[in-house]
């Protein structure tokens, strides 16, 4: 789990004044990496707009991903992305649920 990126990426999209562009399916199958060149990031068939942070939840989500539509819960990953959430985005935990 890539705990870091997810939490930074969380943080930009709740701090947005405005609605901001989110992708709507980003995980590691939808990232292209091509050695020094820039990230790709592909199939943005799910775009739309959000204040939340819909992408840093739904890939923390995809990231427990175990086989085709099995998913294992790393708790403690979790845990962490929702204490940090809650601690420096001021998101109260009542609405956890709501962050994607």
């Amino acid at each position: 789990v890539h705990a870091r990126g997810l939490l930074d990426s969380a943080e930009r999209l709740t701090r947005a004044e405005r609605p901001v562009v989110h992708h709507g399916d980003l995980h590691g199958g939808n990232l292209i990496h091509h050695g020094s060149r820039p990230l790709t990031v592909v199939d943005w068939d799910e775009t739309g707009f959000s204040r939340r942070p819909a992408d840093a939840a739904k890939a923390l989500w995809l990231s427990c991903r175990r086989g085709r539509g099995d998913f294992v819960m790393d708790a403690a990953a979790v845990r962490h992305f929702l204490l940090r959430m809650h601690a420096q985005l001021h998101i109260p935990y009542a609405a956890m649920g709501d962050v994607a």
